[in-house]
């Protein structure tokens, strides 16, 4: 393998790409066709901004927003429709993850769930032992991948175990940490935010070739310095 990045592929149709959330830190460019076949959206990892949700729920009235961060307490959203729990993400607890607990709790098993997740690390957990039975009621995934010095090929395994029903459509480096280098040229966001589209959504599943950032959809998340350029290859 001459470069590592060749391991990462990404898939359909840039038309279908949309930016929800706020145009810096806490957005991201994701598929419309899998936020219109949601049902619900599902967020790990909140922080004190929550403009994704709220546009979310701008877009379709009639669907809720389940908002889970065990790192704050006293986020009170106005919104009918949008709930917030002090619970996170775990990859496995009393046999089940903790997504497939909240789901059991609100009704949820045969829902169309759109999932964000920004968990400063633990989402490697949880995709370690997410059953792909539970994706593939999802319809798409935003998630933040933190740590790539040393988490690199962990990353590219959880994204080939996910390829089973779900496909990256969308990468974007975040720019809060610095991009990463090695041998042959090799160079790579250290953090990145990958979006997924269920496969059923996607109408070729042909990987693409796709330079970043995409003008006019990303936006660098830290305004003070510029966005993190880099490819993939079909």
């Amino acid at each position: 393998m001459s470069n590592p990045i060749d391991l990462i592929k990404v898939y359909g149709d840039i038309q279908d790409l949309v930016r929800l959330g706020q145009d810096h830190d806490g957005g991201y460019v994701i598929n419309k066709s899998a936020l219109d076949e949601s049902e619900v959206l599902y967020t790990y990892g909140v922080g004190w901004t929550y403009e994704f949700e709220k546009q979310y729920c701008s877009m379709f009235n009639t669907k809720s927003v389940f908002m889970y961060d065990p790192t704050i307490d006293l986020l009170d959203p106005k919104e009918d429709n949008i709930n917030f729990f002090q619970l996170g993400l775990h990859g496995y607890l009393e046999g089940k993850t903790s997504f497939n607990a909240h789901l059991d709790i609100n009704s949820h098993q045969n829902k169309k769930i759109f999932l964000k997740i920004d968990v400063e690390g633990h989402e490697y957990d949880f995709f370690k032992y997410v059953n792909l039975d539970t994706l593939k009621n999802v319809t798409g995934i935003a998630v933040e991948f933190h740590n790539l010095q040393s988490n690199f090929h962990n990353m590219v395994s959880i994204i080939s175990k996910l390829k089973e029903v779900i496909l990256p459509t969308h990468i974007h480096g975040n720019n809060h940490t610095p991009m990463m280098s090695g041998s042959n040229g090799f160079t790579f966001p250290s953090t990145v935010e990958v979006s997924f589209a269920n496969k059923n959504l996607i109408g070729s599943q042909e990987s693409v070739s796709r330079s970043y950032p995409l003008a006019g959809l990303d936006f660098p998340n830290a305004i003070s310095l510029p966005d993190q350029e880099f490819k993939v290859y079909e």
